[in-house]
């Protein structure tokens, strides 16, 4: 799953993860010395239900009043923007788009290549003076 690592990055990851696909965020508990924790998953909002019988066996201790935000994460927020961004300039850089979503290079490059690959945008030409097309 590649969602842990040895650098101490793993948590950030499945937090990230899990923002990312609109989950809801996990919760962290430890013990009254901090000698262990636990980490608790929530489903996200819209998983089939009935399709695992674990959800039976949920322990007493987990809240019931876990709240459930239905608004888009940041990312898809981003992506909406990076959307009316590149149908209103075809032609601007990936380095002005940063700036302007005051995002890192990095982001934008990720955010893009997850839209290219969904089909929302194309690019076409050369990477210095190539265009962004949004695909209807």
């Amino acid at each position: 799953m590649h969602l842990t690592e040895g650098r101490n990055t793993g948590l950030g990851k499945i937090t990230n993860a899990l923002e990312y696909n609109g989950s809801p965020p996990p919760v962290f508990e430890t013990d009254d010395e901090r000698l262990s924790f636990v980490t608790i998953l929530y489903l996200h909002p819209e998983f089939p239900s009935g399709v695992i019988s674990v959800l039976d066996n949920v322990p007493d201790n987990v809240p019931d009043n876990v709240s459930v935000s239905n608004t888009p994460s940041k990312r898809k927020i981003r992506h909406q923007k990076l959307v009316a961004i590149i149908k209103e300039n075809g032609e601007i850089t990936t380095d002005n788009l940063a700036a302007l979503l005051e995002v890192s290079h990095k982001t934008i490059q990720r955010d893009l290549a997850q839209l290219k690959e969904e089909g929302r945008v194309i690019r076409s030409g050369f990477d210095s003076k190539g265009n962004w097309e949004v695909i209807d």
